[in-house]
């Protein structure tokens, strides 16, 4: 069975409902039951937060490494 929505268009839905709208305002504008938005929702936003979650975490790890660098670089310029 082919899927009527895609990844994109699920994220997007899901966002209005987060921005606002209400699920049966979504439903009725979408043509889709309550459920499946319920569904989506457990689903593809879990994903994005797991996704941001993991981000957030990289750029924490990345501005570590960054000052560890700087602070390697300035000592060896003051050690010559």
């Amino acid at each position: 069975m082919k899927q009527k929505f895609s990844v994109a268009q699920i994220n997007s839905i899901v966002k209005k409902n987060l921005a606002g709208s209400t699920v049966e305002q979504l439903c009725q504008e979408y043509k889709i039951s309550v459920a499946t938005f319920y569904r989506w929702k457990a689903s593809y936003l879990d994903i994005d937060e797991q996704i941001f979650t993991r981000l957030n975490m990289l750029e924490q790890e990345n501005l570590t490494l960054k000052q560890m660098y700087a602070e390697e670089k300035l000592s060896k310029r003051l050690e010559r």
